[in-house]
């Protein structure tokens, strides 16, 4: 996987080091040197020459020896396709030879080099060069084994990389591919043909042509693997010292994060916190040194972001793991609740803003404050409660803490008290969050991460042409405009809508193939996920009865039309803002979407919910609803309701669409299973 990370947090990708040798074997120096390479994050092949077989768009080796992460070197036992970044010599290489590298140059012309044919601009009765750093195909600087040539290098290739803007870039002729070129009497790394390989040389070499790789990617995915028992089921594990730090939370493991590592914030706990609501079963970890008890359970969820606290001072208690591109909730571990197992992820709303909002946030209708409102926690709760005893699956309301001294302001209203809201799910992750990329979007500090993915040079086939190229040029602003395109909105239901009809245009559906396959790359780690918990949910072994996607996105439909079903027995409605309400304003978005709705089918976010079956005027003082606004949502609430079975429908299209890798039959059933489960069930109630 071309964007993957490895349990380490480092990028997956390798660049492949082609490394020519002279014949079946390697000398000891040119072992070491293929093995620091490898320790140097290179994947490398050491091909004899005369193993190569050309193809038209590359070469093949039949024979050679592999050096990849840390392992003892593998013959190659089949024929091997190469897709090389970096191409050099270890040996020194007889004139065919050379000839065999010069048109491996050709056939890859973006990998940086190491060797040329081109003979040195030197003159007949200068001393043979032991290397020489050039601009392909034109000679440059020579340098030789003595002390100090090893620094020269890295000089001369921060000279000769440095490109004037505009200038021509042309396959043969560009700056940014440094070459040790031959003069037919001495080559590369060793000094004369029976000389070992100069160590020193060759990681400055190395040095010098990492810079002038493709960087890593801005963004990194998690690879798929065997899902960890912290993640399938709720659990406290008893720790005899406080760890510093806390082991990661186990969502870490599953969700994609920058190139520098998932998003991790200090927290600091208020003193004057205390509960507004506990839900009376709910435990929280069992750390050695940690208070117990309620005390415990505040000291743990009664916590706000520390944006300006002290890296080496940070108690290792409060850091906090952050979804991509969440403005104003933490994840919380080690939490929980007795009465309900099944409820294994939980998440602190309120915490602060969060570095992924810190820098400018996707328009939400107010002010990016990072709080949220202690009553409308309570409104949170009182809603999923009434929700989860009617038989539907909401996000359920654990705790709420009240923080006293930070208020909440809005226009035109009291002010109101902030507080943390600590809510458990069933599975925390959203239908959006399948898609990789549509979170980072809502951050206007990470957008520019989320463009430079998918512009990355990964996405071009070795070879391909360079900007300087007209065709190539236009091919990439058509695809930008694209990409722009798709900026404009992350909503994961407007990709799968496009990629069932055909693009208006190149670069709109060069953008869209991109971003589908990331979320082709990635979704499977979410969806293996969720079936292991649905298989747990209904009394089955995660591993060896995990349902299949088609089971999963039938399931997901048929539950989410029951559940649309019993909001309208309940006259129900998952948001207020309609029209002919006065908190509705041009541009207001409509809560029940993608992002609120969980891969288990649950109602997470309720602060803007509210039943209309009669005037209530606590709910309505909690939302700043008048008696005018309820009665238009009672009056209208049948008009109103369908357009949030509209809503939850075009989730189901979503979710069946990535489940099922866009099978048109497959989709449509999903849709059919969603109105046939919410016709029943509202006859059912009839």
């Amino acid at each position: 996987m071309m964007f993957a990370r490895t349990d380490t947090l480092a990028p997956l990708h390798r660049p492949q080091l082609l490394l020519l040798s002279a014949g079946e074997g390697l000398d000891a120096s040119a072992e070491k040197a293929c093995v620091d390479a490898d320790k140097d994050g290179f994947d490398v092949l050491a091909v004899p020459w005369r193993s190569l077989v050309w193809q038209l768009d590359g070469a093949t080796a039949m024979a050679g020896l592999a050096f990849t992460a840390g392992a003892a070197p593998r013959p190659l036992t089949r024929p091997t396709r190469l897709l090389p970044e970096l191409i050099a010599a270890i040996d020194w290489l007889e004139p065919q030879a050379l000839w065999a590298a010069t048109r491996l140059g050709l056939l890859y012309p973006d990998a940086v080099q190491g060797c040329s044919a081109d003979q040195p601009a030197i003159g007949d009765g200068e001393p043979p060069l032991a290397g020489l750093l050039t601009l392909a195909p034109f000679a440059a600087h020579a340098l030789g084994h003595d002390e100090g040539d090893a620094a020269r290098l890295r000089l001369i290739g921060e000279a000769l990389s440095r490109v004037p803007p505009g200038s021509d870039r042309s396959a043969l002729a560009d700056p940014s591919r440094l070459v040790l070129a031959v003069n037919g009497a001495a080559f590369g790394f060793r000094a004369d043909i029976g000389a070992p390989v100069d160590a020193d040389l060759f990681a400055a070499w190395r040095a010098v042509a990492r810079e002038r790789l493709a960087p890593p990617p801005p963004i990194l995915l998690p690879m798929p693997g065997v899902l960890a028992p912290g993640l399938l089921r709720s659990r406290l594990d008893k720790a005899e010292a406080t760890p510093d730090p806390l082991p990661p939370h186990p969502l870490a493991a599953l969700l994609p994060c920058p190139a520098e590592g998932p998003m991790h914030v200090a927290t600091t706990a208020h003193e004057d916190a205390y509960f507004a609501h506990l839900a009376p079963e709910l435990d929280g970890p069992a750390i050695a040194g940690h208070p117990a008890g309620d005390a415990g359970l505040l000291h743990w969820l009664g916590r706000t972001i520390d944006p300006a606290g002290d890296p080496a001072a940070r108690d290792p208690l409060g850091m906090r793991l952050v979804e991509p591109g969440v403005g104003r909730s933490v994840l919380v571990d080690r939490l929980t609740l007795r009465s309900r197992p099944e409820l294994v992820d939980f998440s602190a709303l309120g915490a602060g803003v969060t570095p992924y909002a810190s820098g400018g946030y996707a328009n939400v209708g107010r002010l990016i404050d990072g709080m949220a409102g202690r009553d409308r926690g309570l409104h949170r709760r009182d809603c999923a409660a009434r929700l989860e005893a009617a038989g539907c699956r909401a996000g359920q309301v654990v705790a709420v803490i009240g923080l006293p001294g930070c208020v909440i302001r809005v226009p035109h209203a009291p002010e109101i008290e902030a507080g943390v809201v600590v809510r458990g799910f069933r599975c925390m992750l959203r239908v959006k969050q399948l898609d990789p990329v549509g979170h980072f979007l809502h951050s206007q500090q990470y957008t520019p991460a989320a463009h430079a993915l998918m512009l990355h040079p990964f996405w071009d086939a070795p070879g391909a042409r360079r900007v300087a190229d007209p065709l190539a040029a236009w091919q990439e602003q058509q695809t930008l405009a694209g990409l722009e395109a798709y900026a404009q909105t992350a909503a994961l239901g407007q990709l799968a809508v496009h990629a069932l009809m055909p693009p208006p245009g190149a670069g709109l559906g060069e953008a869209r193939a991109r971003r589908l396959a990331l979320v082709r790359l990635y979704a499977p780690v979410l969806l293996s996920l969720a079936r292991a918990r649905l298989a747990v949910e209904l009394g089955r072994d995660p591993e060896t009865e995990r349902p299949d996607n088609r089971f999963y996105a039938a399931w997901f439909a048929d539950c989410l039309g029951k559940q649309l079903a019993t909001f309208r027995r309940l006259r129900f409605l998952h948001d207020y803002h309609h029209p002919g309400v006065a908190r509705t304003t041009e541009g207001t978005l409509h809560s029940l979407s993608e992002n609120n709705v969980s891969l288990l089918a649950e109602f997470p976010d309720l602060e803007t919910a509210i039943f209309v079956e009669r005037f209530d005027q606590a709910q309505a003082d909690t939302l700043f609803l008048t008696r005018a606004d309820y009665d238009v949502l009672e009056d209208n609430y049948a008009a109103f309701h369908a357009i949030e079975v509209a809503r939850a429908r075009s989730v189901v299209l979503t979710l069946a669409f990535v489940a099922l890798d866009g099978d048109p039959a497959g989709i449509a059933a999903a849709l059919q299973g969603f109105d046939a489960a919410y016709a029943h069930a509202l006859e059912a109630k009839a």
